[in-house]
């Protein structure tokens, strides 16, 4: 028994290894952290990692601990006749069954509040004795790594909980069957005799026992009626969803025809034209052309016994209740071909009701941040009017429902996508969970036209906005960590609270945005541009801060830097391209001049250089 129980803890701590490697591969990406911190003997990733292993392998043995109490029972002195091994194996089995019933099946809120508890527990353990110096490495750069992979597990239980109802039938007929077998065999006890080979072949026997025949016989059919019932199932739900197909079709094409505005009732506008013939003074005759326009509207009856809304207004009204109905082919609930180009109408719409207003965007230059900001104010305030009310409302309601799923789902459609004034924080929203913030962690929005927009408390980490239009956007108490922000264009926008720890903002435009308090710990801000903007109390500790553009209106005042905070004038090498903080300034050639007048600026713009100790090398 010894030799079997060491084989069974070398199996599962190889497989808490390749479980824990796969998900700091996948998800975690401990090993980024190190280029933060290069001066440790020994890496904190390489802790955590080894921590998490530890961690994994307690809960796994945790997890089989049924399996070895009835297989290898620890504890005979205290009952020798109590089947202490038997009673724990099934009452494990029925609590993870139930747990994971109302976690996967139903969807239990209840239980993805105490998972998310005991990941917090986990969390703890895992960075309980860590110094000082590890342990704020670890929250500035890890703690959010960890709510990634708990919005993930989250996200993927609603996904599993949300399964059919033919997948439910499935389970539930499978744990019927487990039943069925287990009461066959306990109540006849007919494999127990069977296999007893003292006391003749299986043969005999069966020969011995026929009653013994059909507890076997239901045992051994059941497989096959369940693969006979299955492929039968699957061929009805086939010939039912080919039958429905048209249907949907229809229903799809005429819902996308009002949701597009087709029936809209327009003026109807003729234009006549005649020639006249007039005679002049010589008496020669001459022909113009006179040109005669009627205009030909719809109206409500003078003479209307009840009061009713007009054929435009009721017209307006179907295309939103439209929209409201393409929801449920967007979500995939008449199958998943209709997802994609249910998409792709919302975003078409979106893109008529705003391309207007994005092309009278204020563009630069401004003569200050007031200018930006009364110019941007202007700007919403018309833009407010297309799609803060009504379709705008539905459409918004539509896109972000479930904290932006909808979103999740079509992230290979999102590069250049125009969002602009998509507000997730509209009063229509107050029951939804899009209000507690959007999430749309690790998506591609290249390119993306997102001017004015909404994304307060939203999770945005790791987001690629290289090239996206966020001027004016509102992103205040967001999540931006690692987020690529490369030639963003910020101008305006309000990053006040933001957690934006390693962003990298390489030749972004910041002018005149509001950073107050903002986390840019270890962020790079390469060439960008600052003129005007407010870092009032923004957290700067270890960022990088070369070539950047600052004016008399930036404000520094109450920021924070630490002696690896890098802030110089310098020039990248040729050959190399990007900075990145594990390779500063090896690529670089730092103007010292222009670096000492640079950060002499600073200081007079209220950064506290007290702990700067110069470009480290």
């Amino acid at each position: 028994m010894s030799a079997a129980m060491n084989l069974w803890v070398v199996m599962i701590l190889l497989i808490a290894i390749l479980v824990v490697s796969w998900v700091n591969k996948s998800h975690l990406n401990m090993g980024e952290i190190d280029k933060y911190n290069t001066d440790q003997f020994v890496k904190l990733s390489t802790q955590l990692t080894f921590r998490l292993s530890i961690s994994f392998f307690l809960m796994l043995s945790i997890g089989l601990s049924p399996f070895f109490a009835y297989h290898y029972p620890l504890i005979v002195s205290v009952a020798p006749t109590f089947p202490f091994g038997e009673v724990y194996a099934i009452a494990a089995v029925l609590v993870a069954t139930i747990a994971a019933f109302n976690l996967i099946i139903f969807e239990d809120e209840a239980a993805h509040g105490k998972f998310r508890k005991f990941g917090s527990f986990l969390e703890k353990c895992l960075i309980a004795g860590l110094s000082s110096h590890n342990r704020r490495i670890y929250e500035c750069h890890g703690h959010w790594r960890w709510i990634v992979l708990e919005l993930r597990i989250s996200r993927w239980c609603q996904r599993k909980g949300s399964i059919s109802i033919h997948n439910r039938r499935i389970t539930l007929l499978l744990i019927a069957a487990s039943i069925s077998m287990a009461l066959c065999i306990w109540l006849f006890g007919g494999l127990a005799t069977l296999i007893d080979r003292s006391s003749g072949s299986v043969l005999e026997r069966l020969i011995a026992q026929p009653s013994a025949w059909n507890p076997l016989l239901i045992i051994l059919g059941m497989p096959i009626a369940f693969m006979v019932w299955l492929f039968r199932d699957q061929n009805n739900r086939e010939q039912i969803e080919n039958q429905r197909k048209d249907i949907n079709l229809k229903d799809f094409q005429k819902n996308a025809e009002w949701a597009a505005g087709t029936h809209f009732v327009e003026d109807k506008i003729v234009e006549t034209k005649k020639a006249v013939k007039s005679m002049n003074s010589d008496a020669s005759v001459s022909s113009t052309d006179e040109s005669v326009t009627s205009k030909e509207s719809y109206g409500l009856p003078e003479d209307a016994v009840l009061p009713a809304p007009g054929r435009r207004d009721a017209a307006a009204a179907l295309q939103i209740a439209a929209v409201h109905q393409l929801a449920a082919f967007l979500r995939g609930d008449f199958g998943v071909h209709f997802q994609r180009p249910a998409f792709q109408l919302f975003r078409s719409i979106w893109l008529v009701l705003m391309q207007v207003h994005v092309n009278r965007f204020p563009r630069f230059p401004y003569r200050d941040q007031a200018d930006l900001l009364a110019q941007q104010k202007d700007w919403l305030d018309g833009a407010q009017l297309s799609i803060g009310r009504g379709l705008g409302e539905a459409l918004t309601l539509v896109l972000g429902s479930d904290r932006g799923q909808v979103l999740r789902n079509h992230s290979h459609d999102l590069s250049n996508i125009v969002l602009a004034g998509f507000d997730t924080q509209l009063p229509a929203l107050e029951n939804q969970k899009i209000r507690q913030g959007i999430d749309l962690e690790g998506l591609r929005l290249r390119g993306a036209q997102l001017h004015g927009s909404n994304f307060y408390l939203a999770n945005l980490q790791r987001v690629d906005f290289f090239q996206a239009q966020l001027q004016g956007t509102n992103l205040q108490m967001s999540s931006l960590q690692e987020a690529e922000l490369a030639l963003a264009q910020l101008d305006g926008a309000d990053i006040s609270g933001a957690r934006m720890q390693g962003a990298k903002l390489g030749s972004a435009s910041l002018f005149g945005t509001k950073a107050f308090v903002t986390d840019l710990r270890h962020a790079i801000l390469h060439g960008t541009d600052l003129r005007c903007a407010q870092l009032n109390g923004a957290k700067l500790e270890g960022a990088l801060l070369v070539n950047i553009h600052i004016n008399e209106a930036t404000s520094f005042a109450g920021a924070t830097i630490d002696e690896n905070t890098q802030i110089c004038v310098a020039t990248q090498k040729s050959g190399t391209y990007g900075l990145d903080i594990s390779t500063f300034p090896k690529n670089c050639v730092i103007d010292e001049v222009a670096s000492r007048d640079l950060r002499d600026s600073l200081a007079s713009r209220g950064l506290d250089m007290t702990l700067y100790r110069g470009v480290v090398k």
